[in-house]
């Protein structure tokens, strides 16, 4: 019979972090227990929790028609026709450095309108920027 070594690795990598990290194990373990005090205190957050899940699947569903591969086990996300023109889905699906670039840019104060200044691009406006959109 073939025996798999993958979670005995996992194993015994876990244990020589913990070896090597005693102190830092221990400060997760004292605030993660801490943490979970808190939150079973909490009325309705398991609630709320499960209710973020649905909406989350739900968008996912609306947004997201499969997945490809990428580099580093990465993967990127193909948008569903309704996804491919919603803001908050392509938002959403971005990768973190495009994403990051947009804020960069919204926070750098790139727009005047007189005397209704805004000190900022909206994120839709930025994306039709970045993306070449509306020109």
């Amino acid at each position: 019979a073939v025996v798999s070594t993958q979670s005995t690795g996992r194993e015994e990598t876990k244990a020589k972090v913990l070896k090597f990290q005693k102190i830092d194990a221990a400060i997760y373990e004292h605030y993660n227990k801490t943490f979970w005090e808190l939150v079973k205190k909490e009325e309705g957050i398991l609630e709320e929790v499960d209710e973020f899940k649905k909406h989350n699947t739900a968008m996912h569903d609306k947004c997201v028609a499969g997945k490809t591969n990428g580099a580093f086990n990465t993967y990127q996300y193909i948008l569903t026709e309704f996804g491919d023109t919603d803001f908050q889905c392509k938002a959403m699906s971005s990768r973190v450095l495009p994403f990051a670039h947009l804020i960069e840019k919204r926070n750098q104060g790139l727009r005047n309108d007189g005397p209704h200044q805004r000190s900022y691009l909206s994120l839709q406006e930025l994306y039709d920027v970045r993306y070449g959109k509306g020109n």
